[in-house]
């Protein structure tokens, strides 16, 4: 009984301090809304900021809507960069989230445009550089060689690597059907030879087709394997090309030299 009387207050209690950070948050923003749809831009952005460096936990559409009234007011002062870093970190809690130009006014939805621009920059910098990525770079060679032998050398640079393995690979494997096909013509000949005087011939024949097709087949899971490691851990030719990655004042940014 003072189990169950002890969970039940356990639960309560959480209930409760759960409601009230959620309520507090909410109070939050209604108030800096109402500022702001009051015209006193300043006393908005002084409650946004406070929301910002409180101790209350902010969930992320809280965050959101926080981020977004100090882009409003940031746009009201003039104050575009600042706007646009607050459009940005909106994008970067929701990157599907556009303005409505029906709803919201012309400068905003001009500042946002900007942000959205910068922010689309900056995510296909990242990408390149995660693409330039040595680890990511083992991991898609290893994946393209796993289709077939070269792949993996030609995506990393090294082409004449990777067309000597596609081209070596290719023509064992042309000899590994041929011999198959040899392999199964002698031994049914074989197996219908009824002379005795040259029996013997046709089962050397069908012997040797099947020494050459086992031979064929273990050169072509050798080239196979070589290849996978090989564009694995080889180095990646990209001497031609160089990514460099800086994180400034103003943001993060990516030179990528030809």
């Amino acid at each position: 009984m003072r189990n169950l009387f002890f969970n039940f207050f356990l639960l309560g209690f959480l209930c409760v301090n759960v409601w009230g950070q959620d309520s507090t948050g909410k109070r939050m923003i209604e108030k800096i809304a109402q500022e702001f749809a009051a015209g006193n831009i300043y006393e908005a952005e002084i409650l946004a900021l406070k929301a910002l460096h409180s101790e209350s936990d902010l969930s992320k559409p809280e965050l959101f809507e926080v981020h977004k009234y100090l882009g409003f007011c940031y746009v009201a002062y003039g104050q575009r960069d600042k706007a646009i870093k607050e459009f940005i970190i909106l994008l970067e809690i929701n990157k599907e989230f556009r303005f409505d130009d029906k709803i919201y006014s012309p400068k905003i939805v001009e500042v946002f445009e900007e942000a959205l621009a910068e922010f689309i920059k900056r995510s296909e910098a990242e990408k390149k550089l995660n693409d330039s990525n040595p680890q990511a770079i083992q991991i898609k060679a290893g994946l393209k060689s796993l289709v077939f032998p070269g792949r993996g050398q030609l995506f990393k640079g090294d082409k004449i690597k990777g067309y000597v393995l596609i081209g070596g690979e290719s023509a064992i494997l042309t000899w590994l059907i041929y011999s198959q096909l040899k392999l199964d013509q002698t031994h049914q000949e074989y197996l219908d030879e009824t002379n005795t005087a040259i029996i013997e011939n046709k089962y050397r024949t069908y012997n040797n087709w099947y020494k050459i097709r086992n031979i064929t087949a273990v050169s072509a899971a050798t080239v196979y394997l070589y290849g996978f490691f090989d564009s694995v851990y080889s180095p990646a030719k990209v001497s031609d090309s160089k990514v460099t990655a800086a994180i400034s004042g103003n943001g993060f940014a990516v030179k990528i030299n030809f």
